[in-house]
């Protein structure tokens, strides 16, 4: 994907999206990178052709949870531990949740059975990872946020509003494309961090997509 358009009746329908709300977080949170991260050289992701918007008339409770998810053979860096307790000391009576590769498998083979086949096809962590929070947010919503996020502050307030609007998804990240140094782009969607009540219909019109990339093993997910 990054490098070609989405074509333009897709960019409509997510400009259109009922329920879905893109918020630039820049005094809210900011994104720590691990030093001497090497460059990850990315394959080029085609448009979803099979996304179907589908629309909620009800709006709902998004639960008070923080969902971070860690699938590695390595032990969670201890580099995250702050940005995890960040979180739960401006969000007090918040629940937090780190989710790893069991948990993650166990979730999707008990409730989206569907997909463990093209799940345990994965060949990347990555892919796993970034597949794994969109079945969290459909089966238990809250709030997902990559590890490398940390909160400037709360995100009740946020919350409340999307409730008072009847929003049921939030994209909370804006998507920078790096072959343009690191420009917004809003054809699509970034997904570093995520907001849901459970069961929203838009996480639907996501599964098709996971179904029609899940052809090429070494696509990855991290953007809609």
């Amino acid at each position: 994907m990054l490098g070609t358009k989405a074509p333009p009746s897709w960019r409509r329908a997510k400009a259109c999206v009922v329920g879905v709300v893109v918020l630039a977080l820049a005094a809210l949170v900011f994104v720590q990178h691990q030093e001497h991260e090497p460059p990850v050289r990315r394959p080029p992701l085609s448009p979803p052709s099979s996304f179907v918007l589908r629309e909620d008339t009800e709006g709902g409770m998004f639960p008070r949870t923080i969902h971070h998810v860690w699938i590695s053979k390595d032990p969670l860096p201890q580099m995250w531990e702050p940005n995890m307790e960040r979180w739960l000391d401006l969000h007090p009576g918040w629940t937090q949740r780190l989710w790893d590769y069991r948990e993650c498998r166990q979730l999707i083979q008990n409730e989206y059975a569907w997909y463990l086949p093209l799940f345990m096809e994965l060949r990347m962590y990555i892919q796993m990872a970034d597949v794994c929070r969109y079945f969290i947010m459909h089966a238990r919503g809250g709030v997902y946020a990559d590890l490398d996020m940390y909160p400037r502050k709360s995100f009740e307030e946020v919350l409340q509003e999307a409730e008072d609007k009847q929003r049921r998804v939030l994209i909370l990240e804006r998507y920078k494309d790096p072959q343009t140094g690191g420009k917004f782009d809003s054809s699509y969607l970034a997904i570093g961090m995520l907001a849901s009540v459970p069961g929203a219909a838009f996480w639907d019109g996501v599964f098709e997509v996971l179904k029609e990339r899940a052809v090429n093993p070494y696509h990855m997910y991290w953007v809609l």
